[in-house]
């Protein structure tokens, strides 16, 4: 059983993660030691809000508290401010390579703090957005899931959509469901979630259709057919992104690591020494979302998954829906990395991150402290505990 602290600072709740239903204050679920723990943790540091760069400072701290209060054999850290701000802020050249530069300090510093051996992954660079692919003239429906948003789907074209897709500017390609299925093989759930069309954007280009921001957008996702990885460990080679989980698990019992995340950051912005990991598959390039987390954590290319790029995810998210803190998302990951290495390994972990409910949902780690945000509001701070007893 998953449970979850949400802190506003005046109070704070005890819910459970599967129903979300709270628990009563003198119940005894509520004062365990990994529950007091987190409290301890996110008592009085509240989370500063997506649009303010002191949230780089508060990932450090927070898995700085979580070093000193568990003292955990594998951290997973998210910074997500340079992918969040440039997308949404307009950022000269040299305000940008301030908040870089900031994200590398702070990174730096939990790791001369700690010891942790480091394995640091630059998601992907950003590049100014060109134009919008308007979806919204056509007969069918375009949707967006946000996370993925270099992918639309589309629904129930007609003949004359299906024309008119060559014809839009922006569009890199237009690929059918069966074409879909018959390249990657996907999950059976992956499967009956794809939308009939998958229209795919030139790079510099973002989709106007249902499920798009209202806000103003000045980035995008690049086309990053390859990312930056750091790792302190020695021989180890590190192909695809795929393949960061084993390299944590064969290494993990020698050594403490640290696994950290970079949104928004790839070779342009990557300091110093990295080698290029692979972080495509096909024509699909992964584009810092669901898509990327999940692959990282799990170690299996995103059509493995249940969550297909422009899937339209309202349609199954109800009253009684299963998880109601984790967004689109019905069930924990059983194949997360702090999972198995809770379950198959029993090593500690914890994970601290800025980038909502893919920490805890990526991180998969005994306990997890992130931002409770959705639209880039902030809701306050949320520590998941999947481990139920300190050990």
């Amino acid at each position: 059983m998953a449970y979850a602290i949400l802190d506003v600072r005046e109070w704070d709740t005890v819910v459970r993660m599967d129903t979300g239903e709270p628990l009563p204050m003198n119940s005894p679920k509520v004062n365990t030691p990994m529950l007091d723990m987190a409290r301890q943790v996110i008592k009085g540091h509240p989370y500063p809000g997506d649009f303010s760069s002191k949230s780089i400072e508060w990932v450090t701290d927070t898995a700085l508290r979580l070093w000193k209060t568990y003292d955990p054999h594998f951290m997973f850290m998210i910074y997500a401010q340079p992918g969040i701000l440039g997308g949404v802020k307009y950022m000269t050249p040299d305000r940008w390579n301030s908040l870089v530069c900031r994200v590398f300090q702070n990174v730096n510093r939990f790791i001369e703090i700690t010891g942790y051996i480091p394995i640091i992954v630059g998601l992907g660079d950003m590049v100014p957005l060109k134009e919008y692919i308007d979806l919204s003239g056509l007969d069918g429906i375009g949707y967006i899931r946000m996370p993925n948003r270099r992918y639309a789907g589309f629904y129930n074209p007609t003949d004359r959509d299906i024309s008119r897709f060559d014809r839009m500017p922006g569009i890199e390609r237009t690929v059918s469901k069966c074409d879909f299925i018959n390249l990657f093989e996907p999950s059976d759930v992956f499967r009956e979630r794809l939308p009939d069309y998958l229209i795919v954007a030139k790079e510099g280009y973002s989709f106007k259709t249902l499920g798009t921001s209202s806000r103003t957008g000045y980035k995008t996702i690049a086309k990053n057919e390859a990312i930056p990885v750091y790792t302190g460990l020695p021989n180890t080679e590190i192909n695809s992104l795929v393949d960061l989980k084993d390299t944590v698990i064969k290494n993990i019992n020698h050594q403490r690591i640290a696994l950290i995340l970079l949104d928004g950051i790839g070779t342009k912005d990557f300091p110093g020494e990295y080698r290029l990991c692979n972080n495509s598959l096909y024509w699909y390039t992964y584009c810092q979302g669901d898509d990327s987390y999940f692959a990282v954590s799990c170690g299996e290319h995103f059509q493995h998954s249940d969550y297909p790029p422009g899937w339209l995810d309202f349609t199954e998210d109800f009253e009684m829906k299963t998880y109601p803190y984790d967004g689109f998302i019905e069930k924990p990951l059983s194949g997360s990395i702090g999972n198995y290495l809770r379950t198959k390994m029993g090593i500690t972990s914890a994970a601290a991150g800025s980038r909502s409910t893919f920490t805890h949902l990526s991180g998969g780690a005994d306990i997890c402290i992130e931002c409770c945000c959705c639209g880039l509001y902030n809701y306050g701070t949320k520590a998941v505990i999947y481990k139920t007893q300190a050990s």
